[in-house]
């Protein structure tokens, strides 16, 4: 068992050690410095339960890493992310893939019950400054992780193999780097999956062995095709504690087009549970979500469409209403009718405030831009 991951070698720890020295250093010489009261690494290397793959016959991370920068204020500020964005971006250039989110020292009592911050709490690793800063952090109930982040999980997911088939499509056959770049969407998509069904099932763990061994022995019967689910997960987990590629059929496309034919009767049955009520079809899931999706504040969630989609909305002439619902009521729906290859595309014009008429390419372009900034709105 090595520091950061359950495989990899002394050599693959020193390397990573390295590596975020460098992205710690930077941080506290760069302008967020003098507010830094610490540094974390979260995800699952915080955690010791990270993936590795060898590149040219060396071991490398399989995963980002993840930082959580603990700033002494009372909230974050915009510069404070492109600050800390921009040092990931250089990290990239360098062939670090890392993700550096800023928190407040003083907003962190009030940051609210998801996944993400559920993993921060209780897997994490400081690295630099002040061992409890985060501490602070509400002591979120364990393992009842809120339904809506089995959901979200596959929602950010979906829209990442979205993507990918869109480019795929476009180019046929794929290269080999759409190719690979598929091998590790599957490879987290399956194990979105399967911790989808463990946070419904409130069996979620921080770590994959626990996760494949609950997994297996889950009394679920009601989970669309559980043993796909198992098979998925566990192809996922040896994948990464191996760092080469195991069980793939070689057709990477042929799988993706099996994944997507899974993830709309997933997503459903998740759906299912969190709203309280069974749906058929996607017009009935949307008739269901009116009455049962009641998520955020009025101004809260009219601030939150602002920076996804802003008046895109009122310009279309669709309901004045929407702009006060969160943004997920249209964007999940969209999501599943994008799944659906035959999903005829007025429905999708209304969710997504176009013109009648828009193009499937185009309508593919919003959702995607939309998905990732509802994303990023609610990690």
């Amino acid at each position: 068992m090595g520091k950061y991951t359950p495989s990899a070698s002394a050599g693959f720890d020193a390397r990573l050690d390295a590596d975020l020295r460098r992205l710690v250093e930077e941080v506290h010489t760069s302008p967020v410095g003098p507010r830094v009261r610490g540094v974390a690494l979260s995800g699952t290397y915080g955690r010791g339960d990270g993936g590795v793959r060898f590149v040219q016959e060396e071991e490398c991370p399989a995963e980002s890493l993840e930082l959580a920068v603990v700033l002494d204020r009372r909230r974050v500020q915009r510069n404070d992310a492109r600050v800390l964005a921009a040092i990931a971006a250089r990290a990239a250039a360098a062939g670090c893939e890392a993700r550096l989110r800023p928190l407040a020292l003083g907003a962190l009592p009030a940051e609210p019950f998801t996944l993400a911050n559920y993993e921060l709490k209780y897997g994490h690793l400081v690295l630099s400054g002040d061992d409890h800063c985060l501490e602070s952090l509400p002591a979120y109930p364990q393992p009842k992780i809120p339904l809506a982040e089995a959901s979200r999980l596959l929602f950010r997911h979906g829209a990442v193999l979205l993507r990918l088939l869109r480019r795929v499509h476009a180019q046929s056959p794929p290269a080999a780097a759409e190719q690979a770049e598929i091998r590790d969407a599957l490879l987290s998509l399956g194990l979105a999956a399967g911790e989808a069904v463990l946070i419904v099932a409130d069996r979620y763990d921080l770590f994959r062995r626990l996760n494949l061994a609950t997994l297996r022995e889950l009394p679920v019967f009601d989970v669309p095709r559980m043993e796909f689910i198992v098979r998925g997960y566990e192809r996922a987990v040896a994948c990464l504690e191996s760092g080469v590629e195991v069980g793939g059929s070689g057709d990477e496309t042929a799988a993706a087009e099996a994944v997507r034919d899974l993830l709309p009767e997933l997503f459903a049955w998740c759906e299912a549970n969190r709203l309280g009520e069974t749906f058929r079809g996607v017009q009935d899931y949307e008739r269901v979500l009116e009455t049962r999706d009641r998520a955020g504040s009025v101004w809260g969630n009219f601030r939150q469409r602002w920076r996804v989609a802003g008046l895109r909305l009122v310009r279309t002439g669709t309901p004045r209403s929407w702009l006060f619902q969160t943004p997920r009521r249209q964007l999940y729906p969209a999501m599943l009718r994008l799944l659906s290859t035959t999903d005829p595309a007025p429905a999708l014009c209304r969710l997504l405030g176009l013109p009648q008429g828009t193009t499937r390419d185009r309508l593919e372009a919003v959702f995607l831009r939309q998905a990732e900034r509802l994303a990023a709105e609610t990690e």
